[in-house]
């Protein structure tokens, strides 16, 4: 957006500065869909190494 000189419109550089930072955030808060599947994955891997302890005491488990 233009003003009648062809200037751009301020608004719209701070209103895109803006949106980069929430953007921003919301990645580092684990909001979007991407940083919140990174964590699922994180949490079934830990879930897969964890040992079961009495698979352990009947010998199937891990040791």
């Amino acid at each position: 957006m233009v003003d009648e000189e062809g200037n751009p419109n301020p608004h719209i550089k701070i209103r895109t500065a803006y949106m980069k930072d929430f953007f921003r955030m919301c990645n580092e808060l684990s909001l979007s869909p991407q940083s919140r599947a990174k964590i699922a994955n994180i949490n079934c891997s830990t879930e897969a190494e964890k040992t079961d302890p009495l698979l352990t005491i009947l010998g199937g488990g891990k040791k």
